[in-house]
């Protein structure tokens, strides 16, 4: 199945508008996984700041689209004083601008479901990339240490070098980004 990217739009503080494009086919396991927690940790933060983003836009177009019912069905009611309730229902919701309403809660919503099943992909994602990292580190010999082992500072040493090691990876990736 084809994986089908979205374009968001970020509303700053100065009225503007950043646009970000988010590809599920990038949430993809790379062949180095400290390369994929570096920009798994700006795509986390983005992808929560954008879902408020629509969230908090859902919520204003619902309000917005309950706002312009209850108007039209009072100019309803005004013409037609005496009109049931389903029938007023009807003549607001047979009007052009009841469409575009609900087309734009509805676009909001499945962005909103977009974001977070996004989200949830890139939290699996981190969860992977523990393993891998930790599988990493049990086979430098840090998981099984005896008490009474006398080999053991050798092997805390080779986990405590790779573990340094791993560290200076993700500080040179992050380094890189810049």
């Amino acid at each position: 199945m084809a994986h089908r990217s979205r374009l968001f739009v970020l509303r700053t503080a100065d009225g503007e508008g950043q646009t970000f494009t988010l590809d599920p086919g990038a949430l993809a396991m790379s062949s180095d996984p400290l390369v994929d927690a570096a920009a798994l940790t700006g795509t986390l933060g983005l992808v929560a700041e954008l879902r408020g983003d629509v969230e908090r836009s859902a919520l204003e177009a619902t309000a917005e689209y309950r706002g312009w019912a209850a108007k039209q069905a009072s100019k309803v009611l005004e013409e037609t004083p005496k009109l049931a309730e389903h029938k007023i229902k009807a003549k607001v919701e047979g009007l052009p601008e009841f469409i575009e309403h609900k087309r734009r809660i509805a676009r909001l919503e499945g962005d909103a479901v977009f974001l977070r099943a996004f989200f949830d992909a890139a939290m699996a994602k981190v969860q992977m990339i523990r393993v891998l990292v930790g599988e990493e580190v049990r086979r430098a010999g840090a998981e099984s240490l005896p008490r009474n082992d006398r080999a053991a500072p050798r092997r805390i040493a080779a986990v405590t070098t790779t573990t340094n090691d791993l560290r200076a990876r993700v500080r040179g990736v992050l380094a890189q980004e810049k």
